[in-house]
């Protein structure tokens, strides 16, 4: 089995700690995935940075949800990351679209054949 770990196109996966826990929801909340990171130079990833983990040839992007990041030793300038990424659908979050209407468009008149009926007293 290959693991590749991309993050914004620059291959993180020699710093990658296995095994990447994740969580595939059926429901309104979005899929998650917590990826641990070890000694890195890169300080902190943007909120939105695009993620690509690849396992054989099946990818599935993510982007950044939120880094914990913590400097180990201190003062090294190499840094430990939790990520926490989740589908991209969290982009389209504030978009504002249009409304879509549905109209009959066979456009049928229900009165064209109307009968007045009388009633019967008896």
């Amino acid at each position: 089995m290959k693991i590749q770990v991309t993050i914004n196109g620059v291959d993180y996966t020699p710093y990658t700690i296995l095994p990447i826990k994740w969580n595939e929801l059926l429901d309104e909340r979005l899929d998650e995935r917590r990826l641990s990171l070890r000694n890195t130079n890169i300080k902190l990833f943007p909120i939105g940075a695009t993620v690509v983990v690849s396992i054989d040839s099946a990818s599935v992007r993510f982007i950044v949800g939120a880094d914990e990041s913590t400097e180990r030793p201190a003062g090294s300038g190499l840094y430990d990351h939790e990520l926490s990424i989740i589908e991209p659908v969290k982009e389209t979050e504030g978009v504002v679209v249009g409304t879509v209407t549905f109209t009959n468009s066979l456009g049928r008149t229900y009165t064209a054949y109307q009968v007045e009926v009388e009633p019967v007293k008896e």
